[in-house]
């Protein structure tokens, strides 16, 4: 269970005591960090639970991250590639509203999560699509690159099911989990492949279990372990995070796109915000992330279903006209 995103695989070499010693030093500064943001100064916003350093933060390194500074359970955005401070006014004017949409969708399910100690209840936006999705686009990426066969490929979507629900609780393992779990996985598997059997399932997630309690935590490395020793097949026998991490980093568009979907595979929010993002942006529309999930809605129809409950799950933390 990864908190934010710098506890991620990808995630951790961007951390460091000095920036989080230069993020401090500017938010001493009233000057350079803002609580409000908009289009125009009609039409501000306040977001519960987030701060944002500005343009006026000359010294700061650029951050793309979310970052938890101290005992205040705020977290801290730097908003300076999406807009720039107006100090007459007094806000953030927004200069690139995709970009700001994301962010902003992505602090506050990482804040709730925050506050909460726990992703679990992430599971509530809608469980058995957010897996399905996840599972074809990355089970589909592993599945184009490397020309897996049918029976390899219900290996590889078995695991990046089982691994889904793995992130969202610690301590989950699927021969202890109830029926109702183990239903949403295999109807999960079998929206991909029809024609899995329970006891194949059965026997892959018993493996796995094991990969996770050898590796000790739920990671990039646990999946990519996990399905080169599961799947016991020639073409995954060279499967590592850095193989995993090449062949999804140009499924996704944008400002550090490499960095977001590798850091998506092990942290939840950064995840549920691409997907709102590949579901509501036509810029994405194009983008192997984003036709997975349209691909997955189109045979399943739960996509607006998953938006209204996503809507349901942040309005408390949207913003608040000021």
């Amino acid at each position: 269970m990864k908190l934010n995103a710098y506890q991620t695989t990808a995630g951790s070499r961007l951390y460091s005591s000095k920036l989080v010693h230069e993020v401090s030093v500017e938010l001493t500064d009233r000057d350079s960090v803002s609580y409000t943001y908009g289009i125009n100064n009609q039409n501000q916003n306040h977001v519960i639970g987030l701060r944002f350093i500005n343009n006026l933060a000359q010294n700061c390194p650029f951050f793309l991250h979310p970052l938890s500074i101290d005992k205040n359970d705020d977290l801290v955005i730097d908003s300076r590639a999406w807009a720039k401070y107006d100090p007459i006014e007094r806000y953030l004017k927004i200069t690139d509203i995709r970009e700001c949409d994301f962010q902003i969708m992505r602090g506050i399910l990482e804040y709730k999560s925050h506050i909460n100690k726990s992703v679990d209840e992430l599971l509530s936006i809608g469980a058995a699509f957010s897996v399905g999705c996840f599972t074809r686009w990355l089970g589909g990426s592993i599945k184009r690159k490397l020309m897996l066969n049918d029976q390899e490929a219900l290996v590889v979507d078995t695991i990046i099911a089982l691994y889904f629900q793995y992130l969202h609780k610690d301590g989950f393992r699927y021969s202890t989990a109830d029926e109702l779990v183990k239903g949403r996985i295999l109807k999960t598997i079998t929206r991909n492949t029809p024609m899995v059997n329970l006891s194949v399932v059965e026997i892959i997630a018993a493996d796995f279990d094991k990969v996770v309690d050898e590796v000790g935590d739920v990671n990039a490395y646990t999946l990519a372990h996990g399905i080169k020793t599961c799947s016991k097949s020639v073409k995954l026998e060279h499967f590592t995070v850095g193989v995993l991490f090449s062949i999804i980093n140009r499924s996704w568009f944008g400002n550090n796109a490499a960095e977001l979907v590798t850091i998506a595979i092990e942290h939840l929010p950064t995840w549920y915000a691409l997907m709102h993002s590949a579901m509501t942006e036509n810029l994405y529309r194009k983008t192997f992330l984003a036709e997975s999930i349209h691909y997955e809605n189109q045979r399943n129809r739960d996509g607006d279903a998953w938006l209204n409950r996503f809507n349901d799950y942040i309005k408390d933390s949207l913003p608040k006209s000021i």
